[in-house]
């Protein structure tokens, strides 16, 4: 789910509480680096630590194919890759997909838009393996350095789910990581990361917010038939909202095979907002084609179904496409 915090488009910030309340009106310091370390000396380390665990699974140190695909190294030396410490996996996720990872010893906590603080956490081996695996997938744009060189900071915390948005629905992230983000972060609750499914569909919504445009809120408002001084929202609870609970609509899902609980909380939420649509045609596009297109079909018709498909194809997922799997559509 989208933050707002001053991005090209933000969308309505959740109210978020954090792990300990009592620090919130704490001013947050400087990530925690030991200062006897040094600035430089802590690149260098990640620099080194990085080379090291690339070439321990036999990828060129110096020169990391942008197109390397670390889900087939993973399949092919599963004891290698388990063999990595967290902290090497972290540094060959980073130089891989020129991003950072953020760990309690950087950074302890992290003050949101909203002035809410979010303690941070440890990865996982399990979480970094699968993260990376989630990053295969997805187009290269979704989470490369912005225009200015900046990488997307990503963070993994304890904190509740609900606590992300006390009072609706619970959110197994936040996205403060738009190009123009002055620090682009993506925060993920260890609840949201039950297992790799899970996790792609998370990261898969998150960074939607991360490329798409005003141009895509056009489309999406076009394909819904929402008038031009017409709200989003307000429409879609007048055409959509009101409706989707409808015996037929339900019984079109399951004879289409959905969980149908799953399928209606994610698309009433996209209801919110046309950034928030985009974001769940997303996490439903990985799901495959035959998938999506009946699944929408049932929801805006078939018609509307196919253009909105080969717009996520082409405008927002570069022409990738993926294969059919029904476990995107359970939410676990």
């Amino acid at each position: 789910m989208s933050e707002a915090q001053g991005d090209s488009k933000p969308t309505k910030a959740p109210e978020v509480v954090a792990s300990n309340p009592e620090r919130k009106s704490e001013k947050l310091q400087s990530p925690k680096v030991p200062r006897k370390i040094g600035f430089r000396k802590q690149i260098a380390g990640r620099i080194v630590g990085a080379a090291m665990a690339l070439s321990a699974i036999g990828i060129p140190a110096d020169n990391p194919n942008q197109n390397l695909n670390f889900s087939s190294v993973y399949k092919n030396n599963p004891e290698i890759v388990q063999s990595l410490s967290v902290q090497d996996l972290e540094r060959m996720a980073e130089r891989l997909y020129q991003i950072q990872i953020v760990s309690p010893e950087e950074k302890k906590a992290i003050e949101l838009s909203n002035g809410a603080i979010i303690e941070t956490a440890e990865w996982n081996k399990e979480e970094i393996t699968n993260f990376m695996r989630v990053l295969d997938k997805l187009p290269h744009n979704f989470y490369s350095p912005d225009p200015g060189g900046i990488p997307v900071n990503f963070i993994v915390s304890d904190i509740d789910p609900q606590n992300l948005n006390k009072g609706g629905m619970p959110y197994g992230a936040l996205c403060s990581c738009r190009p123009n983000s002055k620090i682009p972060e993506v925060v993920f609750t260890r609840k949201g990361f039950r297992n790799f499914y899970d996790m792609s569909i998370i990261i898969t919504h998150e960074l939607t917010h991360r490329v798409s445009t005003s141009k895509d809120d056009k489309f999406m408002s076009q394909l819904l038939g929402v008038p031009d001084n017409v709200d989003f929202g307000e429409f879609s609870n007048d055409n959509f909202v009101n409706k989707i609970d409808t015996l037929q609509l339900i019984d079109a899902l399951e004879n289409a095979g959905f969980n149908k609980y799953a399928v209606q909380n994610m698309f009433r939420y996209g209801l919110h907002n046309p950034d928030e649509f985009t974001s769940v045609a997303s996490q439903f596009y990985i799901g495959g084609k035959e998938n999506f297109l009946k699944l929408y079909g049932v929801y805006i018709g078939d018609e509307k179904a196919q253009r909105l498909y080969d717009y996520m194809k082409n405008k927002i997922f570069k022409g990738k496409e993926y294969s059919n799997d029904r476990e995107y559509f359970q939410f676990h």
